[in-house]
């Protein structure tokens, strides 16, 4: 029996809008506004216990330390004062909370697809951009107490860190499959020969994890983004398409090749003998820049008993008549729930870029330490936590003065000494 588990990232105390991610319009506009990192945590835990309700195994990994000091010694500044006179854009990237977004953090291939019958985990080397390359050694480390057991679980290192090899996980990975307990088709999607704003998913790279993974190459596609939609603001491939189990939604525009959608529907076919549910939606019926703004692609979906369907919308998607008349017309879900994510939303990551979706059968949930699983105690506790400690407002200029650096201090061993009476 295989379930999917839903592993989020708890938002950490520094959460900040430094517009550090180019290509990423919201994250791009909302460069320099005030943040509230209490109201971003909040939020995220509970989106986490949305999904608990729904009666989803929820796992989470605590918010990685920041400021990240190592980081500004290795590039010659003893203090985060000296770093934010001389240098800011190397401050801001050492405080940043992007650790947040989890489909990035890596690709996870089911034990179920793979010739070793392991399951298989690459930390992604999140190679063009300087904010999020800085999470790769602590999510590397996470992983390792998080999937211990070799004999269940086999954890790779990140990719080499280069433009050929740049690597953002499973926002640029989906699997889809008639069932859970069924082999999967994996498509990777790497973009390439942009205008404006430069691809961050590679083909080397995507290729090289297909054969990490002992992946069989006919149940392997990779498919070329359109270029054109990068250029728009589409800097992930979970912008504008979301597949689930046999559903596949995506915008007209996601792929190159117009091809792409009859070469996924016929593998599908030759595989399962039964076609997928393959939703492309128009520009007229859903114009992209709609799309990208409420972040309609980038909700989750979740397989609820006898074969219905949940889907985790941004509470942006309610908030614009066009997109929500689309969704209330499609017939997929048995639920549709708006989540409140704004302050995820105004730096580009709706609900799906919060969690990273595990296949895992019953003995290799077991293999999980429990430290690592959410449940409503430890949501409240953590919550109780969050609303004493986290800032309620943060500033760039925050980031400089002493005393605000001794809170965000305390803050990290008061979330230490709770995940550690967790334990």
């Amino acid at each position: 029996m295989y379930t999917e588990v839903q592993l989020d990232t708890l938002v950490g105390p520094t959460h900040h809008f430094a517009g550090l991610s180019l290509g990423n319009i919201a994250s791009m506009d909302n460069k320099g506004i005030i943040s509230s990192p209490k109201k971003a945590a909040l939020q995220g835990l509970e989106k986490m216990n949305v999904v608990m309700e729904l009666g989803i195994p929820q796992a989470f990994f605590p918010p990685q330390k920041r400021p990240d000091l190592s980081f500004l010694k290795r590039v010659g500044f003893e203090t985060v004062a000296s770093a934010y006179d001389k240098c800011p854009e190397l401050l801001l990237a050492a405080f940043s909370s992007s650790f947040m977004w989890t489909a990035n953090v890596a690709t996870s291939t089911p034990s179920l697809d793979t010739l070793d019958s392991k399951h298989h985990i690459t930390p992604a080397n999140l190679g063009s951009n300087l904010h999020r390359h800085l999470e790769v050694l602590d999510t590397t480390r996470m992983f390792q107490q998080l999937m211990a057991n070799p004999d269940y679980f086999v954890l790779h290192a990140a990719l080499p860190s280069v433009r050929q090899l740049f690597d953002e996980g499973a926002a640029n990975h989906t699997r889809l499959s008639p069932t859970a307990d069924t082999q999967g088709l994996h498509l990777f999607v790497y973009g390439d020969q942009t205008q404006h704003f430069a691809p961050r998913q590679a083909k080397l790279a995507s290729e090289s994890i297909a054969r990490l993974h002992q992946l069989p190459k006919e149940r392997v596609l990779i498919l070329e983004q359109n270029p054109e939609v990068i250029d728009e603001g589409v800097f992930h491939n979970d912008v504008i398409s979301v597949g689930h189990l046999n559903l596949f939604l995506a915008h007209e525009k996601t792929f190159k090749n117009k091809g792409a959608f009859d070469l996924i529907a016929s593998t599908y076919h030759d595989l399962y003998q039964q076609h997928p549910l393959l939703h492309i939606v128009s520009e007229k019926d859903l114009p992209l820049q709609k799309a990208i703004k409420t972040y309609f692609f980038n909700s989750q979906i979740l397989s609820l008993p006898f074969g219905r369907r949940a889907l985790l919308a941004p509470q942006e998607c309610s908030e614009d008549a066009e997109v929500k008349s689309y969704i209330e017309k499609l017939p997929y879900f048995s639920q549709v729930r708006y989540i409140s994510l704004n302050e995820s939303m105004k730096n580009g990551g709706g609900p799906a870029c919060l969690r990273l979706r595990l296949l895992l059968n019953n003995l290799e949930q077991k293999m999980i330490p429990n430290c690592f699983w959410m449940d409503p105690t430890r949501s409240r506790l953590i919550g109780d936590l969050i609303e004493k400690y986290y800032p309620d407002t943060l500033s760039i200029d925050q980031l400089k003065d002493k005393s605000f650096l001794e809170q965000i201090a305390h803050t990290y061993i008061m979330l230490e000494q709770l995940f550690e009476k967790l334990r």
